[in-house]
C-alpha cells in the first residue's frame, strides 16, 4: 500500500500532535506500533509494509517534504533557519569550511582568473537558505554566482530552481558548475533518486571541479546496532533511516560505489579523501572529490 495525500497529511497531523522536540529524542509514534518489534540485540525491526508506504520512489514526494516544510519549519533538509555564526549540526559546520576552502582555492588559481568569469556553484536541497547568507556575510559573492535547486524552495531566490526530486530542472541542466555543494540531502534519497541525481551532476560539472556533499554510510557493518542511526533495520537487517515516518535504505561504501560508477562518476568511494567524520555517530563521513584538481 503507498500512502495518498490524505494519509500524508494524517502522518504529519500525529507527528505535530506528538511534538518536535520529542521526535528529535524518539521517532516511535503510534502510526509505526502495529510495524515494529524490538530484536533481541536492541534494534527496531520494521516490516515491508512500513517502509513501503512512504517510499520516496513511489508517493507523491513533492507533497511530502511540502508538509514537512509546513508543519516543521525548522526542521528543514539543511538544518536550521539562517544565522551565519550557528549551525545546527556540526557535520554542516564541517562542510561549510570545505566549501570555503574549495571556493577560495578556485578564486586563486592562475589558471580559472585568466577566464575573468565568477564561479558557478549548485547548492542542493538550499533549504532555509544559511549557505547562501554565509556566502553573501563572507563577501564570497562578489566572485561566486550562486544556483540552487529544492523539492520545495523556501529561498526566494531568482536562481533558486523547483525539482521533483530526480531529474534536475532544465535551467540547472543548461548551465555547467565548478562546485555542487549537499548538505543533509542525500541520505533522504533512494537509491534510485541518488543515481539519478549523480547522473545529473556528470552532465553539468565542469571538467576541473568539486563535488562536496554528506551522506550516512553503514561504516561499523549490519552488526553495529549501539548506533543509534543503525537501530532500524528490516528483516533480514539492512539499516534505515528514519525522517517523519519515511524510511530510506542506509548505503554502505560498497553501495555507493555502484552508485558512483553507473552514474558515470566512475571512482570507487573508497578511495575518495575522507575530510571528516562524525565521531558521535561513526557512520556520517565526507567527500570532497576534486576532477582534474587533485590527484
Amino acid at each position: 500500500m503507498i500512502a495518498s495525500k490524505e494519509d500524508i497529511n494524517q502522518n504529519f497531523d500525529v507527528l505535530q500532535s506528538i511534538g518536535q522536540d520529542a521526535l528529535r529524542t524518539n521517532w516511535k509514534n503510534p502510526l509505526l506500533e502495529p510495524h515494529t518489534r524490538l530484536a533481541n540485540d536492541g534494534s527496531v525491526i520494521i516490516d515491508d509494509e512500513a517502509i513501503e508506504f512512504f517510499n520516496p520512489d513511489l508517493i507523491d514526494i513533492e507533497y511530502f517534504w511540502k508538509k514537512s516544510h509546513e508543519v516543521f519549519p525548522e526542521l528543514s533538509v539543511s538544518g536550521t533557519l539562517p544565522t551565519y555564526t550557528t549551525f545546527k549540526w556540526a557535520i554542516e559546520m564541517e562542510l561549510v569550511s570545505h566549501l570555503s576552502k574549495a571556493l577560495n582555492a578556485f578564486h586563486t588559481i592562475d589558471f580559472f582568473e585568466a577566464r575573468d568569469r565568477k564561479l558557478n556553484l549548485l547548492e542542493i536541497g538550499p533549504g532555509n537558505g544559511y549557505v547562501y547568507e554565509f556566502l553573501e556575510r563572507s563577501g564570497m559573492l562578489s566572485y561566486v554566482n550562486y544556483y540552487a535547486i529544492d523539492i520545495y524552495p523556501k529561498l526566494n531566490l531568482d536562481t533558486v530552481y523547483k525539482c521533483n526530486g530526480r531529474v534536475f530542472p532544465q535551467e540547472i541542466m543548461n548551465n555547467s558548475f565548478d562546485v555542487v555543494y549537499a548538505a543533509n540531502v542525500f541520505q533522504h534519497l533512494s537509491r534510485g533518486q541518488l543515481t539519478a541525481y549523480f547522473t545529473s551532476l556528470v552532465q553539468v560539472v565542469r571538467p576541473v571541479s568539486v563535488l562536496l556533499f554528506s551522506l550516512l554510510l553503514d561504516t561499523q557493518g549490519r552488526q553495529a546496532v549501539e548506533d543509534s542511526y543503525l537501530q532500524i533495520r528490516n528483516n533480514v537487517g539492512v539499516p534505515y533511516l528514519w525522517f517523519m515516518n519515511q524510511f530510506v535504505e542506509i548505503q554502505t561504501a560498497d553501495s555507493l560505489s555502484n552508485v558512483l560508477r553507473s552514474s558515470g562518476i566512475g571512482d570507487d568511494v573508497h578511495k575518495l579523501q575522507i575530510l571528516a567524520v562524525n565521531r558521535a555517530t561513526y557512520s556520517i563521513e565526507i567527500f570532497l572529490n576534486y576532477k582534474g584538481l587533485v590527484k
